[in-house]
């Protein structure tokens, strides 16, 4: 988010003098004026404790090098490969087990 820069805006009060004139309207008088800060945006930083988690939608036969798993399995996504492979962990009962899974 950018910050605001700062505005002064004139509420321009009744006129009933018909002049039309800007003091007439409270143009030039600072009690009318409203003063917009300038706001910064602060850095902020997101604690997520929240895992990524994906269930498959067809079985995958791994290798010696990849992880096989059935249709329907929990996957904990641990790592992300910019190749489309990604290093998951089952969440499913049994034994727990890690490995390279495409995405």
């Amino acid at each position: 988010p950018r910050g605001l820069t700062q505005h002064n805006i004139a509420l321009p009060s009744r006129n009933r003098s018909g002049t039309g004139s800007s003091e007439s309207l409270g143009l030039s008088s600072p009690k009318n004026t409203l003063s917009l800060s300038t706001v910064k945006p602060k850095p902020h930083i997101i604690h997520n404790n929240l895992r990524e988690v994906y269930v498959s939608i067809a079985d995958y036969h791994g290798d010696e090098e990849t992880m096989g798993f059935p249709e329907g399995t929990n996957l904990e996504v641990l790592d992300k490969n910019p190749n489309g492979w990604w290093y998951c962990k089952v969440l499913d009962n049994g034994r727990p087990r890690k490995g390279w899974v495409p995405s």
